[in-house]
C-alpha cells in the first residue's frame, strides 16, 4: 500500500529544532513501512501480548526500522505508535522501556527532530507521583540529551518540563507542610513552618493541594532523579533558572527540612545562589546591598535557618556545609555572608554549644539526645565575673522557642552520613558527635570566610572582642576533654588562615573521608571529584558530562575524630616533621593568638599548656614578621604578663596558684611535686615568650603593670626578710624575672618605625607608587634621595632593588639603588643612573644594621647648561662621605606622569648569569624599610651632614612640599584597605600616603578610597609585610615618673645579681631616650642620687659594675661625664 507515503508529515511547531530537515521519500521502498493494517496489528500485539520477551523483540525491531530508513519514524508518528507505547509503558519490563527511550534519543540526537507529542506524554512522569522506575528512565533520557547538547534546555523549557517539576515540588511541599501542621502540638499556633523574611512575592507554603500517602512515598523515591534532571535544566541557562525560581513558589524552603531530601534541595540552592552571585559587579563588592541585583534571597534564607535555635545540630551541619561551599567558590559570597549577619550567626551557634562538654550530672530526660544542652551543668572551677554565664546560655537554648516537634522529622545529617561518622555511646565526646561535627564546621566556615578577604577580617576584628569569642569557646567545656587539642588546632588555623595545620593536632592522625568520598591519592596529586549523573542503560557518555572540581587540604572540610585513649601524647605534636611544618607558617590573622592565650589561661593540664606554648614559641621564632604581628595585637604581651604575675586569688590564672604564693599558702592548693615541676616549666616558657615579644615593643599599660608588680613583690620580699631573717627564694626569683623583662624591653634603642618585608613568604612584596606628584624630573638643580633600610637576611643570587624609579614609556630605570652579592658572597651596594652603574667597592653591607643613605646628583656647578660637562654624584652613608663619582650629564627633565617608583622589588641579577636554580628554591630575603624621600633639588653637603645628627629624626623631618616628589615612611601607612587593579585583576591592598604632611604620624583615617584625581598621594603595599611602630619602655618610664622610678628600683636591690641588673636598666634607659631621660637626670640632683646609691651599695659593686659605669661615661658628648666626677 504505497498510499501510506502520501500521508507522511511531521509536527510543525515553533519549538522544533532549527537544524531539522524533513526526509525525502527514498526511491527504494523495500524497507519502508507500507501496510497500515499490519502496523496496527503489530502495535496491538506489543500492547496485549503477555510475553515480555516478545514485547522487547518487537520494540527493538521498530528501532531497527527507524535506524534503517528515516521516514519510517514519521510513518510511525503519524499513526501514534510510540505515543501508544508510552501510554502503556508501565506494562513493559525495564529492558523494553530502555529501548523506547533509546529510540527517542536516536530520533532527537541523530535526526534532529523533537517529538513533541511523545515528550508531552512522558512529561507526566516528571510530576513524581507515578511509577518510580519509569520516572528514572525518563530523567535519564532528558539528562543524556542535555549532556549531549545545550540546545535541548530551551526546548524542554518551551515544552513545560520546568513548570511541571516546579509545580510538583510545590504540591509535595504543601503536603509535607500540611502533615506537620496537623500533627503540631497545641503549643504551636503558627500555620506555616517557615515564614520568609525576603520579598513578599515569595509567599510561604500553604496547603493548596494535598497528595495522598501513596503519592508522597512515590515522590520521595523519585525526588533524586527529578533533582538531577532539574539541575541540568537550570545550569548555565538563565531563562530556565529564573522560570524555576518563580514557579517553585517557595517550595524549596519547606523541602530542605526533610532529611531524605535535604542534600538534593541544597544542590538546587547552590545552582541558584551561584547564579545570583555571578551577577554582582565585582567592583562594588564592598557595597553589595546597595543594589538588588546579585542579592540571593535563597542565600539569606540559609543564614536565617542557621539562626533558628529550634533546629537540631544535624540540620545546621547540612546548611552550614552548603554555606561554606558557596563561600569557597566565590569571594562575593563571603562578603554577603558578612553583611547578612553571618558572623553573628557563627557566635550564636557557638553559644548553643555552651556547657555541652562541661562536667555535669547525667539526668534522665525525655528530650532527644541531639538537644545539646538538656543536662544541668556543674562548673569545675570559678569563672571570673566578666565571663558570660553558662547557665544563662542553657536557659536561652532551652527556652520557650524550642519546638519539640522539629526533632520528630529532622533526625540526621547527610553530611555526617556521607562522611560515615558513627556515634559511640561509650565515649563522652561521641555522645554529642553531631555537636562536635557542628563545632568543627563552625570554625572551618569562620576561617574560610576570612581567607583572602581583608574587609571581612577587619570587620571581625573590629566588632567581635577576642575575650568574648574565647569565652564562647571555653564555656563549651571542650578544652577539658581529649578533643580540646583539636580545637586548639582550629585556633592556630584561624591564626594562619590555613586549615592544613589541623592535621598536626589530630590525635589519631586519621581523617574520615571527605563528603565527596574521594579515594586516597598521593600528596603530590590533587584529588579530583567527578560529578555526573548515572544511567542504567546509556553507556556512550559525551565528554561534556564530566565536570572536574579541584580541592585541596585548605578548603576541604574534614572531621577529626577524638582519641579513645585516656592520655594523649602531647609531645608527639613537637616531632621534627611537625616543627618543620609549623616553622613555615605566617601570621595572617593575629586575632587567633590572643584567643589561644585567653583560653590557655584556664588550662588545668600542664602538658596541654606546655605544648601550646611551645607551638607559639616555634611560630614566633620562625619569622620576624610573626613577632611584629604578635606585638601589634596589643593584647598578647598583656596576656603573658598577667599569666605570669597575676595575684588575684579568685582569678582564672592557674600558674599564680602554684608559684606566686608563699609556701604555706601554696600547700593548701597543690602538693604534688611533679605537677609543680611541670608548671615551673610552663612558667619559664611563658617568661621566654614574654621576653621575645617585649623586645619588639611594650605598651604603656604593660610597662605600668610590670612596675606595679615589681613594687608589690619587692614589698613582700622585704616583709618576709624582716619576719624570717631570710629571703623567700621563690618570690625573689619572680622579682628577678621582672627585672629581666625590663632589661629586654630596653634592648630597643630607638622608636624608629619601619615596614618589615619578608620575601621568603611572598616574593612579590614591595611598595608601588604608580603616580608621582605633578611636575618635572629632574630639574636643573639636580635631585636628592634619602633612604633608610636594614637587611635582616639576604641569601639569594638575585638583586634587591631598594629604590627603583622607572620611565614607564621606555621601562628604563632613571635611578636605582640595589643590593646583590659579589663573587665573594659579600653584600654590595650599587647605584645606577640612566647613564652609569657603580658599585660602592669600599662598603660591605652588614645584616641587622640600619643604613641611612643620602644621595645627591647635580650638574656641574660652573657649566650647568652644557651637557658634555657631566655631573657629580655624592653619597653619604651613616654620616660618612663615601664617594664622589663623576657621571655623564643628567637627561632633560621629563613629566612625572611618566614615572613610577618601586621599593623592595627582587629582580634577576645581571652580574650573575649562571644562577643556581637549586639554591634559588631555598633563598631568603628579609629587610626593613624606614624612610624614602625624593627631593627635586640637590642638597648642600652641609645640610646632608646635619641630617645624620642624633637629634634629627628622619621620620619627622619636612622638606618643601613643592620640591618633594616622594615622602614615605611606615607612619604613613593608612589603616584601610582599598581595591586596585593589578595586572588587570582587582585586588585589595593597604595604602601608604606619599605626603609630607603625614610625617608626624598623622593618618587620614577618613580616607576610604582614592580616585584618579588624588592617586598620586598614595602608594600600595603588596605581599608579606607588616608596619612596625614600637613603643619604648624608656618612653613609658618618662611618662610615669621619669628616672626616679628606676633609681628607686636600684636602691631597693640588696643582692649582687639584681643590683647589677637594675644598674644596667638605669644606664640603658638613659641611652635609649637620650633627650628626655638625660634631661630628667639633670633635674632634681638625680646624678647625685645615683652616685649616693652606688656609694651605699659599694659592697655589691663588682667588675661588671665598673665595666657598666665606664660604658656609661665613655662618651662625654652625651653629658655623662658629670656622673663620673661625682662618683
Amino acid at each position: 500500500d504505497d498510499t501510506i507515503l502520501e500521508d507522511i508529515s511531521y509536527q510543525e511547531s515553533p519549538y522544533q529544532l532549527i537544524t531539522f530537515e524533513f526526509p525525502a521519500i527514498p526511491k527504494n521502498l523495500i524497507d519502508v513501512i507500507k501496510s497500515k493494517d499490519t502496523l496496527k496489528e503489530y502495535l496491538n500485539i506489543i500492547i496485549s501480548v503477555n510475553n515480555e520477551y516478545i514485547q522487547h523483540d518487537l520494540v527493538v525491531h521498530l528501532f531497527y526500522l527507524i535506524k534503517l530508513i528515516k521516514c519510517n519514524y514519521f510513518i510511525l508518528e503519524k499513526y501514534n505508535v510510540f505515543l501508544e507505547l508510552i501510554n502503556h509503558i508501565e506494562n513493559f519490563n525495564q529492558k523494553t522501556v530502555n529501548n523506547i527511550m533509546e529510540t527517542l534519543y536516536f530520533v532527537m540526537e541523530i535526526y534532529d527532530y523533537l517529538p513533541l507529542k511523545e515528550l508531552m506524554c512522558i512529561g507526566i512522569y516528571l510530576q513524581g507521583t507515578l511509577n518510580p522506575r519509569i520516572t528514572k528512565s525518563v530523567c535519564d533520557l532528558l539528562l543524556k540529551l542535555m549532556n549531549s547538547s545545550s540546545r535541548y534546555k530551551d526546548s524542554f523549557n518551551d515544552i513545560g518540563f520546568i513548570t511541571i517539576i516546579a509545580n510538583a515540588f510545590h504540591d509535595f511541599a504543601c503536603t509535607l507542610n500540611y502533615h506537620i501542621t496537623v500533627n503540631m502540638s497545641s503549643k504551636r499556633k503558627s500555620i506555616n513552618c517557615i515564614t520568609p523574611t525576603f520579598n513578599n512575592k515569595h509567599r510561604s507554603i500553604n496547603a493548596e493541594k494535598i497528595l495522598n500517602s501513596q503519592n508522597v512515598d512515590t515522590f520521595y523515591i523519585n525526588f533524586h532523579c527529578l533533582t538531577e534532571c532539574l539541575i541540568e535544566l537550570i545550569s548555565e541557562n538563565e531563562n530556565n533558572l529564573l522560570l524555576f525560581r518563580l514557579t517553585q513558589q517557595n517550595a524549596l524552603n519547606q523541602l530542605v527540612l526533610e532529611d531524605r531530601l535535604r542534600e538534593d534541595v541544597l544542590k538546587i540552592y547552590h545552582i541558584i545562589i551561584s547564579y545570583c552571585f555571578s551577577k554582582i559587579d565585582k567592583s562594588n563588592i564592598e557595597n553589595s546591598f546597595n543594589s538588588e541585583e546579585g542579592i540571593s534571597p535563597e542565600y539569606l534564607k540559609l543564614i536565617e535557618l542557621l539562626q533558628l535555635r529550634q533546629y537540631p545540630a544535624e540540620f545546621k551541619i547540612d546548611i552550614l556545609y552548603e554555606i561554606n561551599e558557596l563561600n569557597i567558590e566565590c569571594d562575593q559570597a563571603k562578603n554577603i555572608f558578612k553583611e547578612a549577619g553571618g558572623y553573628i550567626c557563627i557566635l550564636s551557634l557557638l553559644s548553643e554549644l555552651g556547657g555541652i562538654w562541661a562536667n555535669k550530672t547525667i539526668t534522665k530526660s525525655n528530650k532527644p539526645e541531639n538537644d545539646v544542652c538538656h543536662t544541668p551543668v556543674v562548673v569545675k572551677r570559678d569563672v571570673s565575673i566578666d565571663r558570660l554565664s553558662i547557665s544563662s546560655i542553657n536557659d536561652y537554648v532551652n527556652g520557650v522557642n524550642q519546638l519539640d516537634t522539629i526533632n520528630d522529622y529532622i533526625k540526621q545529617s547527610f553530611v555526617m552520613k556521607n562522611m560515615k561518622i558513627k556515634k559511640d555511646e561509650n565515649n563522652e565526646i561521641d555522645k554529642h558527635t553531631s555537636s562536635f561535627v557542628l563545632f568543627q564546621l563552625i570554625l572551618t566556615s569562620l576561617i574560610i570566610s576570612l581567607k583572602n578577604m581583608p574587609m571581612n577580617r577587619r570587620f571581625f576584628l573590629k566588632y567581635f572582642d577576642k575575650k568574648s569569642f574565647s569565652d564562647l569557646l571555653y564555656m563549651t567545656g571542650i578544652f577539658n576533654t581529649n578533643a580540646g587539642i583539636i580545637i586548639y588546632g582550629y585556633l592556630f588555623a584561624l591564626l594562619t588562615e590555613d586549615l592544613s595545620i589541623i592535621n598536626i593536632f589530630s590525635q589519631n592522625n586519621q581523617k574520615l573521608k571527605d563528603i565527596q568520598d574521594i579515594e586516597e591519592q598521593q600528596e603530590s596529586s590533587k584529588p579530583v571529584i567527578i560529578m555526573r549523573s548515572k544511567s542504567d542503560y546509556f553507556d556512550n557518555w559525551n565528554d561534556k558530562t564530566t565536570k572536574k572540581v579541584d580541592r585541596n587540604d585548605y578548603n576541604t572540610f574534614k572531621y577529626y575524630s577524638v582519641s579513645t585513649s585516656t592520655e594523649f601524647n602531647y609531645f608527639s605534636l613537637l616531632a621534627h616533621e611537625n616543627v618543620e611544618k609549623l616553622s613555615k607558617l605566617k601570621f595572617i590573622n593575629a586575632y587567633g593568638i590572643s584567643v589561644v592565650l585567653e583560653i590557655l589561661q584556664n588550662s588545668m593540664n600542664p602538658n596541654t599548656t606546655f605544648t601550646i606554648l611551645e607551638i607559639i614559641n616555634i611560630l614566633l621564632n620562625s619569622y620576624k614578621y610573626n613577632q611584629i604581628m604578635a606585638y601589634k595585637t596589643k593584647t598578647l604581651l598583656s596576656s603573658l604578663l598577667h599569666i605570669l604575675y597575676s595575684n588575684d586569688t579568685n582569678s582564672k590564672y592557674p600558674l599564680k596558684q602554684l608559684l606566686f604564693l608563699t609556701p604555706s599558702e601554696n600547700k593548701n592548693i597543690i602538693t604534688d611535686t611533679e605537677t609543680l615541676n611541670q608548671w615551673n616549666k610552663c612558667f619559664e616558657h611563658i617568661h621566654s615568650l614574654a621576653k621575645l615579644v617585649i623586645e619588639i615593643g611594650i605598651e604603656d599599660c604593660d610597662s605600668l603593670f610590670l612596675l606595679e608588680k615589681y613594687n608589690e613583690l619587692s614589698l613582700k620580699c622585704n616583709e618576709y626578710l624582716e619576719e624570717n631573717e631570710t629571703e623567700n627564694k621563690e618570690l625573689q626569683n619572680i622579682k628577678s624575672s621582672i627585672l629581666d623583662l625590663m632589661t629586654h624591653a630596653l634592648k630597643i634603642k630607638s622608636n624608629f618605625s619601619y615596614i618589615h618585608f619578608d620575601l621568603t613568604l611572598d616574593s612579590n612584596s614591595n611598595i608601588l607608587l604608580k603616580h608621582l606628584a605633578d611636575g618635572l624630573f629632574p630639574t636643573n638643580n639636580g635631585y636628592s634621595i634619602i633612604i633608610s633600610f636594614r637587611i635582616c637576611q639576604f641569601n639569594t643570587s638575585k638583586t634587591l632593588n631598594i629604590v627603583d624609579i622607572i620611565d614607564t614609556r621606555t621601562n628604563n630605570s632613571i635611578l636605582t639603588l640595589s643590593i646583590n652579592k659579589n663573587v665573594n658572597n659579600l653584600k654590595k651596594l650599587n647605584i645606577k643612573t640612566n647613564k652609569t652603574q657603580t658599585c660602592i667597592d669600599n662598603l660591605i653591607l652588614m645584616e641587622n644594621k640600619w643604613y641611612d643613605i643620602i644621595i645627591t646628583h647635580q650638574p656641574n656647578k660652573y657649566l650647568r647648561t652644557l651637557s658634555f660637562t657631566g655631573s657629580s654624584l655624592n653619597m653619604y652613608i651613616n654620616g660618612e662621605f663615601y664617594d664622589n663619582i663623576k657621571n655623564d650629564y643628567i637627561d632633560a627633565p621629563i613629566s612625572t606622569q611618566h614615572l613610577q617608583c618601586k621599593i623592595g622589588e627582587v629582580v634577576k641579577s645581571t652580574n650573575n648569569k649562571n644562577e643556581n636554580i637549586e639554591t634559588e628554591s631555598t633563598t631568603h630575603v628579609k629587610w626593613d624599610f624606614g624612610v624614602c624621600f625624593l627631593i627635586n633639588t640637590a642638597l648642600e653637603s652641609t645640610v646632608s651632614q646635619k641630617l645624620f645628627m642624633s637629634t634629627i629624626d628622619l621620620q619627622t623631618i619636612k622638606f618643601a612640599e613643592d620640591k618633594t616628589l616622594i615622602s614615605l615612611c611606615s607612619k604613613n601607612v593608612i589603616d584601610n584597605i582599598s581595591e586596585f587593579k593589578d595586572e588587570g585583576i582587582n585586588k585589595y591592598y593597604r595604602l601608604i600616603l606619599n605626603n609630607t604632611k603625614s610625617l608626624n604620624g598623622v593618618t587620614y583615617k577618613n580616607l576610604a578610597s582614592f580616585n584618579e584625581e588624588n592617586i598620586s598621594q598614595c602608594g600600595i603595599i603588596k605581599g608579606a609585610y607588616c608596619d612596625y611602630n614600637p613603643n619604648l619602655f624608656s618612653n613609658s618610664i618618662w611618662r610615669f615618673g621619669g628616672m626616679s622610678i628606676l633609681l628607686k628600683i636600684m636602691e631597693n636591690e640588696n643582692n649582687e645579681k639584681d643590683f647589677n641588673v637594675s644598674l644596667n636598666i638605669v644606664i640603658d634607659a638613659i641611652k635609649t631616650n637620650i633627650i628626655r631621660n638625660t634631661s630628667d637626670m639633670d633635674k632634681d640632683h638625680k646624678y647625685e642620687i645615683f652616685a649616693n646609691i652606688l656609694k651605699n651599695k659599694k659592697h655589691l659593686i663588682t667588675s661588671d659594675t665598673v665595666k657598666s659605669l665606664f660604658e656609661m661615661v665613655k662618651t662625654p658628648k652625651d653629658g655623662f661625664l658629670y656622673g663620673l666626677i661625682l662618683i
